[in-house]
């Protein structure tokens, strides 16, 4: 999706939110919205994100936003650049991805997906682009999960770094650092009818959790990081 906006100034500074998918990030989309009357929105693109960057509009950029991983503002041709992001407990993304993509008709995964379980999910590296240290992937911007390179790009380029479970705390800092008015908002794309963690055999969750430990120690540093954001206003 690519909504273009009419302004005819250039920006020289651009919100870049990097949306890990089952974070909660559909949710703070939604927000942004309501920032933003002119904005571009990039998300989905059925052209190569690199192309489309290098064009003379993106001059005119607000916000960037999407399922990439990190590493766009070395494309753009502003100065000024700031990261956003939120994290999820790795275990609960990727339970919640399982489900919303089985129950999901539009997602490429789909009529796979719908026929096998869970299990079936987490051991079958065909998947493992959903199940193996993703978070780590999508922060470190590299073909590799480089846990310190994530963490350090976390440090360096972020401005907020949000967690799902605590998602109130991640909206006040967003709304501080970023001068965002944040009054209600309504959660979207949320997984129903899924399974808690604790009604996920134990195997499976183990099995999780042993895929994921690089995303597992992220998450800790993330949270440490939104403390410390927390404290520092």
């Amino acid at each position: 999706m690519l909504a273009i906006s009419n302004k005819e100034r250039a920006t020289d500074n651009v919100i870049i939110f990097v949306h890990i998918p089952k974070t909660g990030g559909t949710t703070l989309c939604s927000i942004i919205e309501k920032q933003y009357k002119d904005y571009y929105d990039i998300a989905q693109l059925k052209i190569p994100l690199s192309q489309y960057l290098k064009k003379d509009d993106t001059k005119r950029l607000e916000v960037i936003r999407g399922h990439f991983s990190f590493g766009i503002h070395r494309l753009l041709p502003q100065d000024k650049h700031t990261y956003i992001t939120i994290l999820r407990d790795p275990i609960e993304r990727v339970i919640s991805a399982f489900y919303y993509i089985r129950r999901s008709k539009p997602h490429k995964l789909h009529n796979i997906v719908k026929n096998i379980t869970l299990y079936e999910f987490v051991t079958n590296k065909r998947f493992d682009h959903q199940t193996l240290n993703k978070q780590t992937h999508m922060l470190a911007g590299k073909k590799d999960a480089d846990l310190q390179e994530a963490k350090n790009n976390l440090k360096k380029y972020f401005s907020v770094v949000g967690i799902t479970k605590r998602y109130e705390e991640t909206l006040y800092v967003m709304g501080k650092k970023l001068d965002w008015k944040i009054d209600n908002y309504k959660k979207r794309k949320v997984t129903q009818n899924r399974p808690t963690v604790e009604e996920i055999p134990k195997d499976v969750i183990k099995i999780i959790r042993n895929k994921n430990q690089k995303d597992m120690k992220l998450y800790q540093f993330a949270n440490i990081l939104l403390d410390k954001q927390l404290q520092q206003l």
